[in-house]
């Protein structure tokens, strides 16, 4: 494996959060998990040491536009990707500007996805 960092991957789709969990798992990564964004926060509130949150879009509690904004009010806030299932580049430039490093549509191609993770988790180790 090469490597453990922790990935909070938040989605109400019990499937597509198992799919994508063992992906991560498989890629080296630990995964934490989290159906809605307000369990997501409860998660990092409880010291998880997320490395990078994972977050679909439209959930119920609060979506992922809101979760992106109240990580990035944290102190020493993880990097978060955004996954959406609506292909629009209105989306991904709000998604950047509450503090998303990357907006992928659904279906997600794994090696664009790991990609991502690995860029988002070296930029961040820079910063």
């Amino acid at each position: 494996m090469r490597h453990r960092d922790t990935i909070l991957v938040v989605d109400d789709d019990s499937d597509a959060c198992a799919a994508l969990g063992g992906l991560l798992e498989e890629s080296g990564f630990s995964v934490e998990a989290a159906d809605n964004g307000a369990r997501a926060l409860a998660r990092l509130d409880q010291g998880i040491g997320a490395d990078l949150v994972l977050t679909d879009l439209q959930m119920p509690v609060m979506d992922g536009l809101e979760l992106i904004r109240r990580i990035q009010a944290r102190n020493h806030a993880p990097p978060v990707i955004l996954v959406t299932g609506m292909e629009t580049g209105d989306l991904c430039t709000s998604a950047g500007g509450y503090g998303a490093v990357e907006c992928l549509v659904k279906p997600i191609n794994p090696d664009e996805l790991l990609w991502a993770i690995e860029r988002a988790l070296a930029c961040h180790r820079a910063a």
